[in-house]
């Protein structure tokens, strides 16, 4: 796809999104977090729960859970780590799959283009 002025509406939300999430000097804190009184929760911490999102969601849900300690959320935090490289770890195989696969049909190829040269 070759990105062209006529794209900035579909860019424009990221953008803001950018803006609002960084730091500015002269106040030392994001403009988000100046409206909201929190920082914002980014994208990829939804998807790879952070330290920060994980302590705030124990700390909602379990407040009057003595277990809870850090090292428990630092435990959990590994185990959603853990889940995550496994799955990144079957696609890779499933790739190398297919890469063989396509290797394998272009060695084929290659053979019977060979035969019908000669």
């Amino acid at each position: 796809m070759v990105e062209t002025y006529r794209d900035w509406p579909e860019k424009l939300p990221f953008a803001l999104w950018g803006y609002k999430t960084s730091i500015r000097t002269s106040t030392g804190a994001t403009s988000y977090s100046l409206v909201y009184g929190m920082e914002a929760v980014l994208p990829i911490e939804i998807e790879v729960p952070s330290l920060r999102i994980m302590v705030e969601f124990l700390t909602y849900h379990f407040m009057h859970c003595a277990g809870c300690s850090e090292e428990y959320v630092a435990y959990q935090r590994v185990l959603e780590l853990q889940k995550i490289a496994k799955t990144e770890v079957v696609e890779v195989e499933a790739k190398d799959a297919e890469i063989k696969a396509l290797k394998a049909s272009l060695a084929k190829l290659s053979a019977e283009k060979e035969k019908l040269a000669e």
